[in-house]
């Protein structure tokens, strides 16, 4: 972990923001070693949906996967630029809201399409508590990942940091699960796939609080 004299030192050498070139690297290992890592528990714990081909060739479930993958992006991208000292965080942060505001909107218009008696059932799906806490299991080797490549370098809002990188954590786990899962409802991925991406994010809150302070 970067110590407060290590900074200062730093600062003072006139390093601008941008020139953190380990931040950058340490990002790249820990999400692409936590995709891998939740892949392969994916594989061995779930298999692929059988008929994960035919589900791919619906909108509904590139809206799923498009969802996630974009969460999962902004939200790590947002990591990054928060391990910078003097950064200025608030468009990644604004851009974070992109992926959730478009799936948001694609379940409201589904509900609004839908009669009321089928909101119950497109909402709540099938599998709402298997998605919950598995996308919030599958999430576990990229927070761990990306708390370390936090503890690296200097966050200077470390709760927020921490829960910017949950959330991505929880943003790979659940692109990892829509290879599995069979639901592609909009109404029911904004609620659950939401709940089980905020999960991480809180839990990541929590750790950069105790852990990431300097």
């Amino acid at each position: 972990m970067m110590r407060t004299e290590e900074l200062a030192a730093m600062l003072a050498r006139g390093a601008a923001v941008e020139r953190l070139p380990r931040s950058a690297h340490l990002w790249v290992i820990a999400s692409a070693g936590g995709l891998v890592a939740a892949t392969a528990v994916l594989l061995i714990a779930f298999g692929l949906h059988p008929q994960l081909l035919s589900l791919m060739a619906l909108g509904g479930w590139w809206a799923k996967a498009l969802f996630s993958l974009g969460v999962a992006a902004t939200a790590l991208h947002a990591a990054l630029v928060l391990g910078r000292p003097g950064a200025d965080p608030r468009r990644p942060l604004r851009l974070l809201l992109v992926p959730f505001a478009v799936m948001a909107a694609l379940g409201a218009g589904q509900l609004a399409l839908a009669p009321v008696g089928q909101w119950g059932d497109l909402i709540v799906g099938k599998t709402w508590l298997e998605c919950m806490v598995i996308v919030a299991g599958l999430s576990v080797p990229t927070m761990v990942l990306s708390m370390r490549a936090l503890a690296a370098v200097a966050p200077t809002r470390p709760m927020l940091a921490g829960a910017v990188a949950g959330l991505g954590a929880g943003g790979i786990g659940a692109s990892v699960y829509a290879l599995h899962c069979p639901e592609i409802a909009p109404a029911f991925v904004i609620v659950w796939y939401g709940f089980g991406m905020l999960a991480p994010a809180v839990v990541g809150a929590w750790v950069g609080w105790h852990w990431l302070r300097w």
